[in-house]
């Protein structure tokens, strides 16, 4: 029996009761005491079933009530924010979530000009959509910037529906219309940091192969202006001239360097240093105003982090001159050195950084500041904002430095407002198991030169021209060869003569040969106790940066000067 059938058979039951109430009481007794008997049963099963009804109704209202309750909780509570429209653009419901995002209370955000919460020129662009979806409402996304009641930005991924009701009037512009708005700022981050990424790494492609034929040109250049020095004399009028030249290529020969750092490659070879003697070494390097000044906080528990040092105090001075050169009126540059958890419940802004122990080094400054706009170039190679000029202007600086960081697995961040300051922020990976720090390698007293034949490996002409006069020079004979196979029959051959090559220089890349990797490898299969040098133009090249550990001898960077090959020939010897 449904509800329907219950009801009907209560009011029938009500209507006989209430008859019988009416009889007068000389009626009474005819009333047949069994049928009478029979009603009060009725009546009281009646009662039971109401009761019952009373309990079920009274579960359902319940369960209606914790629904409501749940649904709202899911409902401000949503990872999305909720935004209910007019069609002025009025908001006229919204959830919590969404008044978090706008940092304001829900009473304050209520028949307001949804627009409002947007800066200037995405809220232009929201009202012209706005007026498309009501002639055409089919789903519409789009990704504005909203600002929070401290003027923060942030980005807002917004998806507009209108109500069903509203479309069944034929999309009149009568019905409200809801909008859920993400937060996407994290993602436009790590986008924006992906597209950095991929640009420099299509910038270390190009860099690293100009930087390396560059260098072999480098060589040649001072490597003749030398010979030419030594021909001409000291007191020649044109010893100036190729002074001022010889300058110029060393200048170039930095340069390159700093192509070699972006250039794309293996990580740096590592040791474990003192970052706090390192940071303490920047400073001293670090050209600044007479009124600058260096705050330096470093934690007694400090971590130690493993580092090629050179490349790393490098990146610490480009900071340093940079925060220099913002007060041109001299102030105080703080720097910070700490440890960093990164991933624990309390870090909700370094999403970006895997978890883990960091070391983090901050360095702040009481410059000018940088415009947003401008914030999102600084790492661009050759964007600057200082005038061009000799010093000013190369614009590699910053972006040098974030490659460093980054081939040391760290993580570099700005944050700058104008007339405000400059914070740069530099995490590196905490070394895992503490080791004592490793000191420079002691090295050993050169001995006079004793070599009478040297085989020289290179595929550039130029080059091997240079190192053979440069030998000739040094009373040295040579023989010249461009990849490693002639190298290995020079070699052999020579050994079963009575005139072997006391010495070999093998350059690191040959192109379309035999490099120097793979040449020392059979060689010391050959000799053992081969007298090998690697050259390269790729300074940083863990073979050149751990060359003893590839079976060399030393190192012989280009460009090079013939002071520079002797020395080499020298420890090569030792």
């Amino acid at each position: 029996m449904d509800m329907t059938e219950k009801n009907q058979n209560g009011d029938s039951l009500r209507r006989r009761a209430e008859a019988i109430l009416e009889l007068q009481p000389e009626n009474l007794e005819d009333l047949d005491s069994r049928k009478l008997q029979e009603l009060v049963h009725e009546l009281h099963v009646h009662q039971i079933e109401l009761e019952i009804q009373n309990e079920e109704l009274l579960i359902t209202q319940k369960a209606l009530t914790d629904a409501r309750t749940r649904y709202l909780n899911l409902y401000n509570n949503a990872p999305v924010g909720y935004v209910v429209l007019d069609p002025s653009g009025l908001i006229k419901e919204t959830n919590t979530t969404f008044a978090d995002m706008v940092q304001l209370p829900m009473d304050a955000i209520r028949d307001k000009a949804f627009a409002e919460f947007m800066i200037p020129r995405d809220e232009s662009i929201f009202r012209s959509r706005l007026k498309a979806f009501y002639k055409n409402p089919s789903g519409k996304q789009m990704e504005l910037r909203f600002k929070r009641k401290d003027h923060e930005i942030f980005f807002g991924h917004l998806e507009a529906v209108m109500p069903k009701a509203a479309k069944d009037r034929r999309m009149t512009p009568s019905g409200e219309l809801l909008i859920t708005i993400s937060d996407v700022t994290l993602r436009k981050k790590l986008e924006a940091r992906l597209a950095q990424k991929r640009k420099m790494e299509t910038i270390a492609t190009l860099s690293g192969g100009i930087a390396h034929d560059y260098n072999n040109l480098l060589s040649a250049i001072l490597g003749n202006i030398e010979l030419l020095r030594d021909d001409m004399g000291m007191n020649s009028q044109a010893a100036h001239l190729l002074d001022e030249l010889e300058k110029a290529s060393f200048k170039a020969r930095d340069l390159t360097r700093k192509f070699m750092i972006l250039a794309k490659g293996e990580k740096p070879v590592r040791k474990i240093v003192s970052l706090e003697k390192l940071i303490a070494d920047a400073v001293e390097n670090s050209p600044r105003h007479s009124k600058t000044r260096f705050e330096i906080n470093v934690d007694e528990d400090l971590r130690s982090v493993n580092l090629n040092s050179a490349q790393m105090q490098s990146a610490f001075e480009n900071i340093f001159m940079n925060a220099a050169e913002a007060m041109p009126r001299g102030g105080v540059i703080t720097i910070k050195a700490e440890n960093f958890l990164a991933g624990n419940e309390n870090d909700t802004e370094h999403l970006s950084l895997a978890d883990g122990e960091y070391v983090k080094v901050s360095v702040e400054d009481e410059g000018v500041g940088i415009p947003k706009d401008t914030l999102a170039r600084i790492f661009d190679p050759y964007f600057s904002t200082k005038e061009m000029g000799h010093e000013k202007g190369m614009g590699l600086g910053l972006a040098t430095t974030q490659a460093i960081v980054l081939k040391h697995d760290g993580h570099i961040e700005v944050n700058s407002r104008p007339g405000e300051g400059t914070r740069v922020t530099i995490y590196l990976p905490a070394q895992k198991q503490e080791k004592k720090f490793q000191g420079p390698e002691t090295q050993k007293k050169e001995k006079p030169l004793h070599i009478k034949r040297v085989l020289i490996m290179d595929d550039e002409e130029m080059l091997r021209n240079l190192a053979t006069q440069m030998l000739k020079h040094l009373d040295i004979e040579s023989k010249s060869v461009s990849d490693g196979l002639k190298a290995l029959e020079a070699y052999e051959t020579a050994m079963n003569s009575e005139k072997p090559f006391d010495a070999v220089i093998l350059d690191l890349t040959v192109k379309g040969g035999m490099g120097g990797r793979e040449t020392i490898t059979k060689l010391l299969e050959m000799d053992p106790d081969v007298n090998a040098i690697v050259s390269s133009g790729y300074f940083d090249d863990p073979v050149m940066a751990d060359f003893k550990t590839h079976g060399f001898r030393s190192t012989l960077p280009k460009p090079y000067s013939k002071k520079d090959l002797e020395k080499a020939l020298k420890l090569a010897m030792a």
